[in-house]
C-alpha cells in the first residue's frame, strides 16, 4: 500500500545514481524537521527517482539545498544481515523543487529555484519559461461602482 505524501526538507546527502538490473534511479536522503510545539526533531526520508526524468536534475541535488518533494511512500520489509527484521520507508518521487530561503540564492537556485519563471521541476525539466515585459497600459474605465458585489 502506497500514500501520496509531500514535505519540505533538506538534502542530508548529494544524491546518486543507483542502478539494479536494468532499472536505473536517483537516490538520496532528507531531513524532515518535525516540531510538535515542545520539541523539535528531525526524521529522515529515503527518496528515489526515476534517472532518465530527472537526470537533468540530478546534478543540482547536493548536501544542504531545501527541497519540496511530492511522491507515494513504498513500505517494505526485509531481514538485516544478522537476521534482525526491520521496515524500509522510501518516497519514489513524483515531483522536486527547489525552495529558495529568502536569502542570497546558491548555486542553482538562481535557475532553478522556487519561481514565477521556471517551470515546475516534475519532469525534470530545466528550460526556463519564456517571459516577456508587457508595456503596462493605463485602462480608463467609466461608471459607477454601484455594480460591484461588495
Amino acid at each position: 500500500m502506497s500514500y501520496k505524501v509531500n514535505f519540505i526538507g533538506r538534502l542530508g546527502t548529494d544524491a546518486e545514481t543507483v542502478s539494479t538490473g536494468n532499472t536505473s534511479f536517483i537516490s538520496c536522503r532528507v531531513a524532515v524537521d518535525d516540531n510538535n510545539g515542545k520539541e523539535k526533531t528531525t526524521r529522515w526520508v529515503s527518496i528515489s527517482a526515476d534517472q532518465n526524468r530527472f537526470k537533468n536534475v540530478a546534478p543540482y541535488l547536493t548536501k544542504g539545498k531545501l527541497v519540496y518533494i511530492t511522491g507515494s511512500d513504498r513500505v517494505s520489509a526485509y531481514l538485516s544481515k544478522s537476521g534482525e527484521p526491520g521496515v524500509d520507508t522510501r518516497v519514489w518521487v513524483d515531483s522536486i523543487e527547489f525552495v529558495s530561503t529568502g536569502t542570497k540564492p546558491s548555486d542553482g537556485e538562481e535557475l532553478f529555484g522556487k519561481d514565477e519563471k521556471n517551470e515546475k521541476l516534475s519532469t525534470g525539466s530545466l528550460k526556463p519559461k519564456k517571459t516577456t515585459k508587457a508595456q503596462e497600459t493605463p485602462v480608463e474605465t467609466q461608471g459607477d461602482d454601484d455594480d460591484l458585489p461588495f
